[in-house]
């Protein structure tokens, strides 16, 4: 019986330190050692130029501002840069949601004839100065807090669902309209 119960304990136990690790991964550039959201996509048959259109309506789309998120575009070069933020929150014991500090992030999108590229990276606290939140991966770090493991979280549950609007807007032909450009 108490054979059992151990194994039960620690099965418990690897499970929920699995489950933390998941959590707590997100895709770090092994050259940069930041925190970048990364893929190559291929769109077969279609031509750079169309894809940066693409691009340019998906940014047109998704930002209220985006003369104001664009840092960098050239259809030559095909590449679309722009910066922008995100808040996170912190949640107090009634379950209410406080904003908690903004964090930026820069989103790159480079275009090729039959393929396009998109980065999420540099992701920053917002402040006086620039500090990443890489650090804030490292539990066993001076100065760690546990509300970073859940900003952390946001920031991911954000830049996933980035991505996928970037995929389901490169995706789309008919959001490229001959007035837009």
């Amino acid at each position: 019986m108490k054979t059992k119960l151990f194994l039960f304990a620690a099965a418990l136990f690897f499970s929920a330190v699995e489950v933390n690790a998941q959590d707590a991964t997100m895709p770090v550039n092994s050259e940069t050692k930041l925190i970048d959201y990364t893929e190559v996509v291929t769109m077969s048959g279609i031509k750079k130029d169309e894809l940066y259109k693409r691009g340019l309506a998906w940014f047109s789309k998704n930002y209220k501002n985006p003369a104001a998120v664009i840092k960098k575009q050239s259809p030559e070069e095909g590449i679309i840069e722009g910066i922008h933020l995100i808040k996170v929150y912190n949640t107090d014991k009634e379950g209410k949601k406080l904003q908690a500090g903004e964090i930026g992030y820069t989103i790159t999108i480079l275009f090729k004839d039959d393929k396009y590229k998109y980065s999420i990276t540099k992701l920053n606290q917002k402040g006086a100065s620039y500090k990443a939140i890489e650090p804030w991966m490292d539990k066993s770090a001076k100065g760690y807090l546990p509300v970073y493991g859940e900003h952390l979280k946001q920031v991911d549950e954000f830049a996933k669902n980035l991505v996928n609007e970037i995929k389901k807007g490169m995706n789309d032909a008919g959001a490229v309209k001959k007035s837009d450009f």
